[in-house]
């Protein structure tokens, strides 16, 4: 461990991304969490060995069976417990003497319970891994994913994305039934190289997670969602390492109210802290935090493409004078600078835009660009051109194949001077349409509101001016 008591990413290696599974609990009833995991894996092609364990039967399927984690070939990387409670802390103590690289507890009923006893259970497994030095993940998880290897060790199905093309989005979370939630919009083109969850957290936790993500290569920006943490300023050390690797973190914090607080107390046994303590450390510790779990791979994802301003101003070309309107509105709220077009700017706006329009920030090229398309060209590439602005909003009004068309000039501008362009999705009509092109190009990011759109600007230019400060 590191001297803030952060896992190295060595010491995680192994059960991160492990060349050997041992998964204890599989049975011939496919819906058996063991099992389940198992045909999660064999359906990504998990590029390592899968170990099935079960003392009762000698195959699984096409696989041998083994009685223990002692009667395996090797020692295993990384083991899946999905036995009943009372069975769990004998397979850590039997893992822990095999040096398994780590393990996966899914099973729950422990410290999350309240129940007297329950809490003992868990920190007597706890206390059996910390003396081999053998991270232990959970209990009462979900599991975990990492695309890079076909490593979906999960009882929940879940996108088979298949290895990442490009460095993506890395998710953490408490809860495995909201990372899974955010992985679910890899239909919409979301690049992700993992999923993380650390469930009851007695041992690996967010923090940990953070670290490790920080030293992967497939990861470009790291999502994270958590209840609470046992030592909150340990967030402040993997927060370093994050911006050391040049990674956005962002967060969504729940458990912030007064019922929010007794229900993590409930689902993970997590005690989630002050709202205005967490809200300092994350300014201190530079870390972006949502006020709304929507908001979280929206504004991860932006991050992502962005990367760091080039300037504080914001363009707005929109084809509405109504939607310009409501970016005004929305800049003014969160603080964003929208600058008026200098001379050069203008002189390009008013020689392409009819007189019913407007030349002004927020810009209107007006319908006009449906029978002269070149209007919006030249407004697009004169704002892109000037460096007052660092990145551009498009008001999406009409989800139809016309404004689809336009997506390429705005990423073609985007990418000639090096900027982001933000698609406000202002229709109701959100699937289809041209959203897949958005979420797809490295140069256009997608917000299905204005509102967020504007909240993750500002955080852009706080999270800069962060940086600053510290010479980074």
């Amino acid at each position: 461990m590191t001297r803030d008591g952060l896992y190295t990413h060595a010491e995680l290696h192994r059960l991160l991304s492990p060349r050997s599974v041992a998964i204890v609990g599989v049975s011939p009833n496919a819906a058996a969490f063991g099992s389940r995991v198992m045909a999660n894996l064999e359906a990504a092609q998990f590029a390592g060995t899968v170990f099935p364990v079960n003392a009762r039967y000698e195959r699984i399927g096409e696989r041998v069976c083994y009685p223990s984690i002692e009667a395996l070939p090797e020692s295993p990387d990384c083991v899946l417990i999905a036995v009943p409670r009372e069975a769990v802390p004998p397979i850590v103590a039997e893992c822990a003497a095999r040096r398994a690289g780590g393990v996966v507890v899914l099973s729950s009923g422990f410290a999350e319970t309240g129940k007297a006893g329950r809490r003992e259970q868990q920190d007597h497994m706890l206390e059996l891994a910390r003396a081999a030095r053998m991270p232990l993940v959970g209990p009462n998880c979900i599991g975990m994913i990492n695309y890079n290897i076909g490593l979906l060790a999960t009882f929940q199905l879940v996108p088979q994305a298949g290895p990442p093309s490009e460095p993506g989005i890395g998710i953490l979370s408490q809860s495995g039934a909201l990372a899974l939630a955010l992985v679910q919009d890899v239909a919409h083109g979301p690049v992700f190289s993992h999923v993380l969850t650390s469930g009851n957290a007695s041992d690996v936790d967010v923090a940990d997670h953070i670290a490790y993500l920080a030293a992967e290569s497939s990861c470009k920006a790291i999502a994270c969602v958590f209840e609470g943490l046992r030592q909150p300023e340990r967030l402040l050390a993997a927060a370093q390492c994050a911006h050391a690797a040049g990674k956005p973190l962002v967060v969504y914090k729940t458990g912030v109210s007064e019922r929010g607080t007794a229900a993590a107390l409930v689902h993970t046994g997590s005690r989630a802290g002050s709202r205005v303590e967490y809200q300092a450390l994350f300014k201190r510790a530079g870390i972006v935090a949502v006020d709304n779990f929507e908001a979280l791979l929206e504004t991860t994802t932006f991050l992502a493409k962005a990367g760091r301003p080039k300037a504080a101003g914001v363009a707005v070309v929109a084809t509405s004078g109504g939607a310009g309107i409501m970016a005004a509105d929305k800049a003014e709220q969160y603080g964003v600078s929208l600058p008026q077009p200098r001379p050069a700017v203008r002189a390009v706006l008013e020689g392409v835009i009819p007189e019913f329009g407007s030349t002004q920030n927020p810009c209107d090229v007006t319908a006009q660009v449906l029978s002269s398309p070149e209007g919006i060209y030249a407004s697009v590439d004169a704002f892109m051109g000037d460096d007052s602005y660092g990145a551009m909003v498009v008001p999406h009004v009409f989800a139809y194949d016309p404004s689809t068309e336009r997506f390429k000039v705005y990423s073609e501008a985007a990418a000639r001077h090096g900027k982001i362009a933000c698609v406000a999705w202002v229709s109701e009509h959100l699937e289809e349409r041209g959203a897949l092109v958005v979420e797809r190009d490295p140069h256009l990011a997608l917000f299905r509101s204005m509102e967020r759109c504007f909240a993750a600007l500002a955080a852009w230019h706080e999270l800069e001016a962060w940086r600053r400060s510290r010479g980074l």
